[in-house]
């Protein structure tokens, strides 16, 4: 079975992940993880945001503090400038392209919504719609696995990278010296 992501999008590490984010200093991989520190969790949001090209009229939502139930159920009600067929990018960089669904089921959101948990590529959801209001209500709770593991990789990274350039941090146990 080949790659299932879509254009514009390639398979890495389990998970699609858009072309030309691989090629960013903020795009995590297992190569370059003291360049992927250095943007936080909202400044990554907003370069996947510009590199999947959402419209000016939504990257407004590409910041976890303004990307909100509320905000979703204006989009999907077309209560917004922000058209609904954008919401997937969006959505997609919130979630960092990543599978949350242990985390959904972790908080309680019925199984119906975990599509919107899982960004990893294997789901079915092609497009957001009106269909999909049902799971606007557990929207918030979804966010959060999506900043959770956002600020774990963000902070897992620093700690990382402090430890490359902090002399203090030089292992000076007895076992360090075996």
């Amino acid at each position: 079975m080949g790659c299932p992501c879509g254009a514009g999008f390639m398979c890495m590490r389990g998970g699609c992940v858009a072309r030309a984010a691989a090629g960013t200093k903020t795009f995590k991989d297992d190569v370059s993880k003291s360049e992927f520190t250095q943007s936080t969790p909202d400044e990554h949001f907003s370069t996947c945001c510009h590199l999947l090209d959402v419209p000016s009229s939504c990257t407004g939502l590409c910041s976890y503090s303004s990307y909100s139930t509320e905000e979703v159920s204006a989009v999907l009600l077309q209560q917004s400038q922000c058209q609904p067929d954008s919401l997937q990018k969006v959505h997609f960089c919130a979630a960092r392209g990543t599978n949350h669904t242990e985390c959904c089921v972790r908080s309680f959101i019925p199984q119906q919504c975990h599509s919107f948990c899982d960004q990893g590529g294997e789901n079915d959801v092609d497009k957001l719609s009106l269909a999909h209001l049902q799971c606007v209500h557990y929207f918030n709770d979804i966010k959060t696995c999506f900043v959770e593991y956002a600020n774990s990789e963000y902070f897992e990274g620093y700690r990382e990278s402090s430890q490359l350039t902090d002399p203090q941090s030089e292992d000076t146990s007895l076992g360090a010296a075996f």
